[in-house]
């Protein structure tokens, strides 16, 4: 005989059919408060904090750039837009974005750090030191002062290394690399700061950089047997296998009896 005290099947769901409208009823309720929080008035954006690297910027024209394109207010902001958008900015290498309480975001800059312009200087690009390029602006006259690389796209880092290793090689001659050139077909160039050309050829940095070490030897030695100093360099290719070929201001190795060996020689 069945039990007169259960509750009928129809009316249990009924029951938990109430229940569940009541919870889903509730939470409806907590989200459209939550939207309204998030969309009252009161909880726009009132500051944008900014710290960091803004050598090339300040913050009164990060703001001027940043504030016309960021969307919602200190709940509703999306960070990662607002990162991506001031990454945008020319020089700005990295940012991070958070909400400080209770109506302002944090920015924290990082800017590049340039170690030689790319291109032409017109172009307004700059290679970092970790050999990335980017946009530094236009007018920027901080170019003025760094070396220039002229080179195939997506060859910066390779032409960084070759300048760190060029440096302090060409350092005992007291002159300045004032511009490096890579060829679309492997081939390096250097032009110093007084306008002397040197052609380096063909190479891994190393081997480019070795043929360097022995020219800078070779022409300490030339010069000295004209009573003249490295500046005197006009032009040199070392492309040749057997030796170095230069020009001097005002002299010619053919009237000097060593100057054509001390030329030729390379070890």
């Amino acid at each position: 005989m069945p039990n007169s005290t259960e509750i009928p099947f129809d009316i249990k769901a009924l029951t938990w059919l109430g229940t569940f409208l009541y919870g889903f009823f509730i939470l409806m309720l907590l989200i459209g408060s939550i939207i309204l929080l998030a969309m009252n008035a009161s909880h726009n954006l009132r500051g944008i904090i900014i710290r960091g690297d803004i050598f090339h910027h300040s913050a009164t024209s990060l703001r001027t750039n940043i504030v016309p394109i960021l969307n919602g207010n200190f709940y509703t902001i999306d960070l990662n837009n607002a990162k991506n958008a001031f990454e945008m900015l020319p020089w700005i290498s990295k940012a991070s974005v958070k909400r400080v309480f209770p109506q302002s975001i944090e920015v924290i800059l990082k800017e590049h750090k340039a170690v030689a312009a790319w291109g032409t200087r017109d172009d307004s690009k700059m290679v970092s030191n970790s050999g990335l390029v980017f946009e530094s602006g236009i007018d920027d006259e901080e170019s003025e002062s760094l070396p220039q690389f002229i080179g195939p796209d997506g060859q910066s880092e390779l032409m960084l290394n070759m300048y760190r290793h060029l440096v302090p090689t060409l350092e005992p001659l007291n002159v300045r690399l004032s511009k490096l050139e890579l060829s679309a077909r492997g081939s390096w160039r250097v032009v110093l700061e007084d306008g002397a050309i040197i052609e380096l050829g063909r190479g891994a940095v190393d081997v480019v950089s070795d043929r360097v070490k022995r020219f800078s030897y070779t022409l300490g030695k030339v010069v000295s047997l004209f009573n003249k100093n490295s500046n005197a360099l006009q032009y040199a290719d070392l492309r040749h296998s057997d030796g170095f070929a230069m020009r001097l201001n005002g002299v010619t190795t053919s009237g000097h009896p060593d100057a054509g060996s001390l030329v030729k020689k390379v070890n």
